[in-house]
């Protein structure tokens, strides 16, 4: 991101005043040691706005539509900060069409960047990279079956370890290669033993909607663990 958007801002930069555009006043002095000084200080900002939109956050890394929006966000939030600041401080003279350039430049050149990252991320992930280890609650035909929809989906980011089912021992076969790694009250040990990181519910193959929310309840908040639904009418 750091050198997408210096690669933004220097674009920009050749854009308004090497180009001598007719679109621009060609009268307003390009002063390199300033416009460095400004991007210098710009960079951390742009950065700082990522951070607090959440471009960070695992669960919105690869997010598709969600991350361009979030992306949009805190570079128009860059944008307007360094409007503010000029008003602020009105001998920080800028050059408009820089300023507006460097907003929409470093919009798209990071977005470009991610979307070919995530083509990246995705082709790995068919070997076996960047993969997050998940266990399917509920061995019933609705787990069975969204074990095989995450087997075929092979950019996912899943790598399905087993099932966890109350109705079965730990080590019974329940499809393919996957086992039954424990019963509900064993959750937690499997978890911690498999470095488990997401929970995928199959909500059929839980009889009692107050076990449900219990789950949900005790590992919806997790740091460590999301949780995950098959999402039926009661889900929505």
């Amino acid at each position: 991101d750091i050198l997408s958007i210096g690669a933004a801002f220097l674009l920009a930069y050749w854009i308004r005043f090497d180009l001598n555009l007719p679109v621009f006043k060609l009268d307003v002095p390009a002063e390199v040691v300033f416009y460095r000084q400004l991007v210098s200080f710009m960079l951390p900002v742009w950065i700082v706005f990522f951070a607090i939109r959440g471009l960070y956050n695992r669960n919105k890394l690869l997010g598709g539509t969600e991350e361009y929006s979030e992306l949009f966000n805190a570079t128009t939030y860059g944008f307007v900060f360094v409007i503010g600041i000029s008003f602020l401080f009105p001998d920080l003279v800028l050059a408009r069409g820089w300023l507006l350039m460097s907003w929409v430049l470093s919009f798209v050149i990071v977005a470009l960047n991610r979307f070919w990252l995530r083509r990246l991320i995705y082709y790995l992930r068919q070997y076996g990279y960047f993969l997050s280890p998940a266990v399917i609650i509920g061995a019933n035909d609705e787990g069975i079956i969204l074990a095989q929809q995450l087997q075929q989906w092979k950019t996912s980011g899943f790598h399905v370890l087993g099932f966890v089912d109350k109705k079965l021992k730990p080590g019974d076969s329940v499809w393919g290669r996957l086992v039954c790694l424990g019963k509900m009250e064993d959750l937690d040990d499997v978890i911690q033993r498999f470095e488990v990181e997401e929970l995928i519910l199959a909500s059929s193959a839980i009889s009692s909607r107050d076990k449900m929310v219990e789950i949900f309840k005790r590992y919806g908040i997790a740091t460590n663990v999301n949780v995950r639904f098959s999402s039926g009418l009661y889900e929505i």
